[in-house]
């Protein structure tokens, strides 16, 4: 099939973009033709507090991307129908996971219906982490036209049902394992010490991606400071862009004496960079209060590391692996603890592994999302 995937690609970065050109990867992997209709401009500024590109700027287009899409959607409509009509796509493949693209949305999907092309939603996040105004509302203005609903989570099936009615169809297949980096060469673990700040004996920890107040990083660094007073020799490395005030988290580190035991680097980091932490690191703790899913822990899992996981994002896969992953009660800071302690007994996963681990959860995923029609069946 010709497929066209609506959501963002290079030069945007975050969990989505990666998601997305990994799914394009495997579905020419599948023996389909792919090409991608993104944004020329994805947010508004000052929605977006992070330091990643907002906009497209010269010199950063894929060759297989369409960039003619906006989050205001002002003119344009003219360019996307005249792309659609000369690439004449079987299916086009969206992604939903923030409100202020609902305007697009419904404008794509009025162009679609006009043009007689069959059009699925992979649900992100049927409704925001974080209050928006409106959610509700303007989220089922934008997905009720959709002729079929792809979702990771039971908890976003359920919440998908709930806004656009109980009887909408929805097709679930848990989210796949991200592509495993490639072997790092030339930096020793002693190296990797040294770059990073790890003191030579130190069992490190692993949090990963954008510093949201419900990923619970506040609740992992109170877990933390009990470990330590026990006797637990531990260092945690938190790397990524911060949605809210870092001077809130070096005030709690500061409170809770834990200096010499945490590293923040609150910036987007490079693939490279996120290899090297993950070759570091001996635990990936993903401690979120609440969500239904995380695209970092399945890029964290796809590259071996044992894993530490709140039930909220815990999904079928992740509870049957007792092998890399330990859960525990979200919101639970004796579990959170107990988890750490166990986690640390866990080995990483071999390259070999990962990589079948990879190419497995990608042909299921594939497999349900081609086959998922607007019946609910597959």
């Amino acid at each position: 099939m010709k497929i066209v995937l609506v959501g963002p690609v290079t030069p945007y970065t975050g969990g989505i973009a990666k998601f997305n050109e990994t799914l394009g990867d495997e579905l020419v992997r599948s023996g389909h033709e792919v090409q991608f209709l993104s944004f020329e401009q994805l947010y508004p500024r000052a929605f977006y507090p992070g330091t990643g590109p907002t906009a497209i700027q010269a010199g950063q287009s894929r060759a297989d991307t369409a960039y003619l899409l906006s989050w205001h959607m002002i003119g344009g409509g003219n360019k996307i129908k005249k792309w659609l009509r000369e690439y004449q796509p079987d299916l086009i493949l969206l992604h939903w996971w923030v409100p202020v693209h609902f305007w697009t949305f419904f404008r794509l999907f009025r162009i679609l219906d006009n043009i007689g092309i069959p059009a699925r939603v992979i649900v992100h996040n049927a409704l925001p982490h974080e209050p928006f105004p409106l959610a509700p509302q303007l989220s089922r203005l934008a997905l009720k036209s959709a002729q079929g609903y792809v979702v990771m989570a039971e908890g976003e099936a359920l919440k998908t049902q709930t806004l656009l009615g109980s009887r909408t169809p929805v097709c679930l297949t848990p989210h796949p394992l991200m592509p495993p980096f490639p072997a790092q060469n030339g930096s020793s673990l002693g190296n990797l010490q040294v770059k990073y700040g790890v003191p030579q004996d130190a069992s490190v920890l692993l949090f990963l991606g954008y510093v949201r107040p419900y990923k619970g990083l506040k609740e992992l660094l109170t877990a933390l400071a009990s470990l330590i007073d026990q006797g637990k020799d531990l260092y945690l490395i938190v790397a990524g862009e911060f949605w809210d005030d870092i001077k809130e988290y070096e005030a709690q580190i500061g409170a809770l004496r834990l200096e010499k035991h945490v590293r923040l680097i609150p910036r987007f980091m490079e693939d490279a960079e996120i290899a090297e932490l993950f070759s570091l690191a001996d635990l990936f703790v993903v401690p979120y209060l609440r969500g239904t899913q995380s695209g970092v822990l399945k890029l964290a899992l796809g590259n071996g590391l044992p894993c530490v996981v709140s039930s909220s994002v815990a999904d079928p896969y992740v509870q049957s692996r007792s092998d890399c992953c330990v859960v525990y009660s979200a919101g639970s800071q004796i579990g959170l603890q107990e988890a750490i302690i166990s986690g640390m007994k866990l080995e990483k996963r071999n390259a070999e592994e990962n990589q079948v681990a990879f190419a497995e959860s990608w042909q299921e995923f594939v497999r349900v999302l081609i086959n998922c029609d607007k019946a609910g069946t597959e």
